[in-house]
């Protein structure tokens, strides 16, 4: 520190005292040199100088105060050196003696042991959020978190295939073949050359036998009996050409008449046609590929309403844009242009630096 005007007296009180070195010294007289002004007042305060009188004073012990003479501000002050541990063994002796001379003194004293507060067992729960991180780490943390979605798009996009799915069975395709189990025995008939056939029910409350007119010109009718025993070899199926019969032109059947009133109304009712019914959508997929979409559609997009819905390839796509405008800031964007039957046209896709509209030829498949 060198002398200026700001502490120019304290330095001028040290050099009158004789605390300053000779380098010190040098440095303020150059100091008053450079400042006649200040350099006066020093020569005004050399004439001044005062000295001590040798004198001693006979009554010290007098100013000396005992342990019971203490006034209360300082008897407060020992209990509160005592509670904080912050008292020397002297002091805390002398207290001792007077908490037990004096009774007063000695319930102020306890109520001064009492008042000390336990800190409570509370953990702060956000304390990681008071922790201040540096770039590097931020973009490490996003990162983890930006690999972390990946790595579930790429699991579910794993399951979907790896996964069987159940077997689609078109509405319009015709069936070919037709199991018909029974416990009872099957009879079937030949063609032959008689005009009429009977085809017997085997069951116990329909023995009735009805009549079936049948083609002038067939063979005659050869009945056999097949059993359905379950230890029989299976089936072979040969190579045989059975003759069509051609239906009967006219079947009479004899029916009760409450059977026929009965049936007189409701064969007469009409069912309501409504257009805007649609039925309801038979789900082939299996619980986790419906459980993937609805993780990925909440989770992922933040869709609530989105549901089981199939996630196709351009829910994926636009996932990985929303996450690298995350990770590092950019301004990509992704979008379709669909037509009045909500069928796509074209993908749209537009960042800083080029714009791409790409038409689609085909339908895409959902996962």
């Amino acid at each position: 520190m060198k002398p200026d005007r700001s502490n120019y007296e304290i330095w001028i009180t040290d050099w009158l005292d004789g605390n300053l070195n000779e380098c010190q010294s040098e440095e303020l007289m150059a100091f008053l040199d450079d400042n006649p002004d200040l350099k006066e007042e020093l020569k005004g305060l050399d004439s001044v100088s005062l000295k001590a009188p040798n004198l001693v004073f006979k009554n010290k012990r007098s100013l000396f105060r005992s342990v019971k003479e203490i006034d209360d501000s300082q008897f407060d002050n020992l209990c509160l050196a005592k509670l904080e541990k912050d008292i020397s063994p002297e002091l805390s002796a002398d207290l001792e003696l007077i908490v037990a001379t004096d009774n007063a003194r000695k319930k102020s004293h306890d109520l001064w042991m009492a008042m000390k507060l336990r800190a409570p067992e509370v953990i702060y729960r956000h304390k990681s959020r008071l922790k201040r991180s540096t770039p590097a780490e931020r973009i490490l943390r996003i990162s983890l978190v930006s690999l972390g979605a990946a790595a579930t798009v790429a699991i579910v996009i794993s399951l979907m295939l790896i996964l069987p799915r159940k077997q689609e069975i078109p509405y319009a395709q015709a069936i070919d073949t037709l199991t018909i189990e029974s416990p009872l025995p099957l009879q079937y008939s030949r063609a032959g050359e008689h005009a009429y056939s009977r085809v017997e029910k085997l069951t116990e409350n329909a023995p009735d036998v009805i009549p079936v007119m049948a083609d002038r010109h067939s063979v005659p009718v050869t009945e056999e009996t097949v059993s359905t025993d379950t230890e029989l070899p299976p089936v072979l199926t040969a190579e045989t050409e059975f003759k069509r019969l051609q239906g009967p032109e006219k079947i009479s059947v004899n029916l009760t008449a409450d059977i026929i009133d009965a049936e007189k109304y409701l064969s007469a009712s009409l069912i309501p046609y409504r257009p805007d019914y649609i039925p309801p959508l038979i789900e082939h997929r299996s619980n986790v590929e419906l459980f993937m979409a609805k993780l990925f559609h909440e989770k992922i997009m933040k869709d609530p309403n989105a549901g089981t819905k199939p996630v196709e390839r351009y829910d994926l796509a636009r996932a990985g844009i929303l996450g690298l405008n995350k990770l590092f800031g950019w301004e990509l964007a992704l979008d379709r242009n669909t037509d009045e039957q909500g069928n796509t046209r074209s993908y749209y896709f537009a960042s800083r630096l080029v714009r791409i509209n790409a038409p689609v030829r085909k339908d895409p498949e959902n996962l």
